[in-house]
């Protein structure tokens, strides 16, 4: 019963946000598909009138209008059939497009958090096997209720209006089709569930290997890859076998049944006493086997269905998934006037199972000035990184607050607070777009002159010239033509170019070589005047001439100070230095 209620919701559900919109062109196709339906059942006439008036009455008038009955008829059929699969097209994969839009969407503008606990197989199985399936369910199920349930409607109703007697006997077998088909639709939803997860992961693991592919060659671990990807696809096809089995069962069972009905009517019409009803019996016998293809489809129809429902559920499951960071609702635009950040006992855990992690900042209390350049060092999981992703809000703190200019950023929109800043990182990311593409990436008024002049400030534009097409040179899936150094100045010539008061270095140079790194460097001087800035960095060459350099240990600060006052007061700082 509970899942007779959840299936009822979904299909709701499907109906009003997607299906209602098509509305007029939903109601055209149906009467397209009652056309056809009628002018399918109305060739039991057509047979009853050939072996009537041909065979028994050798020809007469019926010669010469029986032929333009016929031709009519199959044009009706012909173009109707046309008509309605060209509206149900529209109408099904203009669900398509809604559903994936809409999903795609929401799937962009989720927060960080929920990209964490997703990967991206996953993702992209539900925008695109999963809204087929869904569509596939929405258009069979009509075309199966008004096309498919209407000829056997009207078929049923003429072979009953020839014969009720027959029409009961044979009905009753081929009745007992519904509970096979209803068994097997269960059983079909779990496998359809798990064929789904299966596939979610192979894609998966397929993208990852691709982009680790450098790695995977390096370590020669090309045929363990093979092995690995085989077995997650040997479980599938396992998988999609059972489904195959379970879905194609009722063919041969409908097969059989449907070869006892007709066995019925041709033993009604030899023990028959009557003759006077030939015409009618071999009309009737027609009937069934007209309606042995429409009983196919709807006897697959529940298979379908049960594909869908289990999509639809994963569809609304990641669609319903609220976001964990959203404007309030009063919300205001942030207004940065001198650029001053300052962490107030900040606190932050990233997510773990319970009672284990520790915190990756522990009362955090730190001040970037406006308009100086504040350098975070300490060694690997110090806290560093995590004050960048809470400043651009890709979480939330448990405790203390962060203010720039005073303003809370958990009280201004995050497309405000986004906007005036820049991030650089380490990690860096291009699309499979031109150089030029990847540098305005963000900037939709960033202009030619404007492109180049970002890259002779990131000491990107002579490397740029020498490519084959110059700055509409693609650079291949995540800027794989492009060699380390020269994807970091692309990136840092992007954030150039955003142009924001504030900028975020999350190791900006760790990719470029001595000579780069010197060039960018007096490059980066002048970019960050007036400026704030606040730079991560393992290198404590590219911090040396910082405002104030904060050291951290265990997500505290625990010395703060100019190169020179490091260097004489604080351990770990001199440390650090040395041994580079």
């Amino acid at each position: 019963m509970r899942m007779i209620k959840t299936d009822a919701r979904l299909i709701k559900r499907l109906f009003n946000e997607y299906t209602k919109p098509k509305l007029p062109w939903l109601i055209l196709a149906i009467i397209f598909m009652v056309i056809f339906s009628v002018a399918n059942s109305s060739q039991l006439f057509i047979i009853k009138e050939v072996f009537h008036d041909i065979l028994k009455n050798k020809g007469g008038s019926s010669t010469y209008i029986l032929p333009l009955k016929i031709i009519g008829l199959f044009t009706l059929l012909g173009l109707s059939s046309y008509a309605s699969n060209l509206t149900m097209s529209y109408v099904g994969f203009g669900i398509v497009n809604d559903m994936q839009k809409k999903l795609f969407r929401h799937i962009i503008h989720s927060d960080i958090k929920f990209h964490y606990s997703k990967n991206s197989g996953e993702l992209i199985s539900r925008i695109s096997n999963d809204v087929g399936m869904i569509r596939a369910a929405v258009t069979d199920f009509i075309v199966g209720i008004f096309r498919q349930a209407l000829s056997m409607a009207f078929t049923v109703g003429i072979m009953i209006n020839m014969d009720w007697r027959l029409s009961i006997i044979t009905f009753l077998i081929l009745g007992l089709i519904v509970y096979p088909i209803m068994r097997a639709g269960k059983r079909l939803r779990k496998l359809a569930r798990q064929s789904a997860e299966q596939t979610a992961v192979i894609t998966s693991k397929m993208g990852e290997t691709f982009s680790g592919i450098r790695t995977v060659k390096s370590y020669q671990t090309e045929e363990s890859e093979i092995k690995r990807l085989n077995g997650l696809m040997d479980k599938n096809f396992i998988n999609r076998i059972k489904s195959v089995r379970v879905s194609n069962i009722n063919g041969p069972i409908l097969s059989i049944l449907s070869g006892f009905a007709i066995a019925t009517v041709i033993w009604y019409v030899s023990a028959s006493a009557d003759k006077s009803k030939e015409a009618n019996v071999i009309a009737f016998a027609a009937g069934m086997l007209m309606l042995l293809r429409p009983a196919k489809s709807m006897g697959n129809l529940s298979n379908t269905i049960q594909n869908a429902l289990a999509a639809a559920e994963r569809y609304f499951a990641i669609l319903d998934t609220k976001p964990g960071i959203e404007n309030k609702q009063n919300a205001q635009n942030l207004e940065v006037k001198t650029g001053e950040i300052k962490f107030e006992n900040v606190s932050f855990k990233y997510d773990a199972p319970e009672g284990q992690g520790s915190y990756a900042l522990n009362s955090l209390n730190l001040v970037v000035p406006g308009g100086k350049h504040v350098a975070l060092v300490g060694h690997s999981g110090s806290g560093k990184s995590t004050i960048m992703n809470l400043l651009l809000r890709f979480f939330e703190p448990e405790s203390g607050r962060i203010l720039i200019d005073g303003q809370d950023i958990t009280e201004v929109t995050t497309e405000s607070l986004r906007s005036n800043l820049s991030l650089v990182t380490q990690d860096i990311f291009l699309f499979d777009a031109s150089v030029s593409e990847n540098i305005g990436y963000g900037r939709a008024d960033a202009t030619e002159e404007m492109i180049e002049s970002a890259a002779k400030t990131a000491v990107a534009d002579e490397f740029i010239k020498n490519l084959p097409q110059g700055y509409n040179t693609m650079v291949g899936e995540d800027g794989i033509r492009l060699s380390g150094g020269q994807k970091q100045r692309v990136s840092i010539a992007r954030a150039i170019l955003r142009d924001t008061d504030i900028l975020l270095l999350d190791e900006a140079t760790s990719a470029l070589d001595s000579v780069s790194e010197r060039e960018f460097q007096a490059a980066l001087e002048n970019l960050m005047a007036g400026k704030t800035t606040l730079i991560i960095a393992h290198r404590l060459s590219t911090v040396v001439n910082a405002d104030i350099i904060y050291v951290m240990s265990e997500g505290r600060v625990v010395d703060s100070g100019t190169h020179k006052e490091l260097l004489e007061k604080s351990e770990i700082y001199r440390k650090l230095f040395n041994f580079q």
